[in-house]
This record gives structure tokens, C-alpha cells and sequence, in this order.
């Protein structure tokens, strides 16, 4: 990770997601944040609303910021609101899998991970 990417860690959330935004613009997706009042457990609360574009397309997502995460955590939080993905420093493989088990639309990390699921509920 560079230095400035470290630096932006330590400031908290904000520069996590700016740490992510600039991933995601290097993977040629355009995006656009925009921050929600905190509503819900702590465990499932959605921080923001995350829009994705790219060539051909586009997708909302709700998202949830949270700097460190623990397979467990994923668990005892239970199901996320519809169509909620989760930004985090690291995604293990663990909690990749613990994510897709209780129905997250996927993750973006800070080391340069990320799965997007664009699912339509009714």
C-alpha cells in the first residue's frame, strides 16, 4: 500500500472510501457517494449510497463502512438491508465467504479487492 494511502487509513472512514473510490476509478468504473443518516444496528447500519457506471451500465448500492471486520461479525449481524455491500481495509477469505453466505451484495476493499454483485430484488 503507498504512503498516502496510509495516511488517508488513519484519518477513518472518509479516507478509506477515497482510498476505494480511486480503486474503483482504476478498474474504469465511474462512481458517485453520497452519505445516508445512520439508521439500524450498529453491526447493519448503511452508511452511504455507492452508484457504479460503467460502459453499458449501471448500479446503486447501499454500503456499509467499517475498517476491520471479523467472519463472526458477519454472522451475528445477520442478513444486510437489500443489495448492501460492505467497504473495509481488507476482505479476508473468510469473511468474503461469510459475506456471500448471509446475502451481501459483495465488497470493495483498500487493498484493491472487490466483488460486485448487480442483483435485482423485487
Amino acid at each position: 500500500m503507498r504512503e498516502v494511502e496510509r495516511k488517508e487509513h488513519a484519518l477513518g472512514r472518509d479516507g478509506l472510501l477515497r482510498v476505494v473510490m480511486r480503486l474503483l476509478k482504476a478498474l474504469n468504473l465511474d462512481t458517485r457517494w453520497d452519505y445516508l443518516p445512520h439508521k439500524g444496528t450498529d453491526a447493519q447500519v448503511v452508511d452511504g449510497h455507492l452508484e457504479v457506471r460503467w460502459a453499458g451500465g449501471e448500479h446503486g448500492f447501499q454500503a456499509h463502512i467499517r475498517r476491520t471486520v471479523r467472519p463472526s461479525l458477519i454472522t451475528l449481524a445477520g442478513p444486510p438491508p437489500n443489495n448492501t455491500i460492505l467497504i473495509t481495509e481488507h476482505v479476508t477469505d473468510g469473511v468474503a465467504k461469510a459475506l456471500e453466505r448471509m446475502g451481501w451484495a459483495g465488497y470493495v476493499d483498500a487493498a484493491g479487492n472487490a466483488s460486485l454483485a448487480a442483483r435485482r430484488h423485487e
